[in-house]
């Protein structure tokens, strides 16, 4: 159901899906007994003696706050919250969230289930990619860790590679020699 609040009297239900922002939130994590909240009226019945009232509406929209701060490109962390075939769901807010397709969780090679490399609270660091305002809709990719000491091999090996190219054209050239020196086509 809910949560039942008295205001002046009047006791009214606060429906689960008016308590919080977070899609699966608990009354208990939200409110506590004797707690004072501020509320917006939704619904008043007063021939059935049925009220309503919203939490949310008497708070900021998280999605106005989030859009406010960030921008396509904007670097983020985020918490996986549900793991699909296609891909993680992953919190970003609190009531926030954002969608990471399985094409983009920076693996080198393609998965078939992401909850073979990721678990449900594991913190990601992500790019927003795409977000539209209209369906509240955020498109991240997992922002890739490259490791410094590969990346230093790959720098010495194209060094050395570059090296030896150089070495060997300069003995398939031809060289002519002189008293005071040696010349090669280059």
């Amino acid at each position: 159901f809910g949560a039942f609040v008295d205001i002046g009297g009047i006791e009214g239900l606060i429906p689960l899906r008016q308590l919080s922002w977070n899609k699966n939130t608990k009354p208990q994590d939200v409110l506590s007994e004797g707690q004072q909240v501020s509320v917006t009226i939704i619904s008043l019945d007063w021939d059935n003696d049925r009220f309503s009232f919203s939490l949310l509406d008497a708070k900021e929209d998280p999605w106005n706050l989030f859009e406010a701060e960030f921008d396509v490109g904007s670097y983020v962390t985020g918490k996986i919250i549900k793991l699909v075939q296609f891909g993680v769901f992953v919190e970003l807010e609190c009531g926030v969230e954002g969608f990471v397709h399985v094409s983009k969780l920076g693996l080198k090679h393609r998965i078939s289930d992401p909850a073979l490399y990721f678990k449900i609270d594991q913190q990601l660091d992500l790019q927003i990619e795409n977000i539209n305002n209209d369906e509240r809709k955020i498109s991240l990719r997992v922002v890739d860790v490259i490791d410094e000491s590969e990346e230093a091999n790959k720098t010495e090996e194209k060094e050395f590679k570059e090296a030896e190219e150089a070495r060997e054209y300069i003995e398939n050239s031809k060289k002519t020699s002189s008293s005071f020196g040696s010349f090669a086509d280059i």
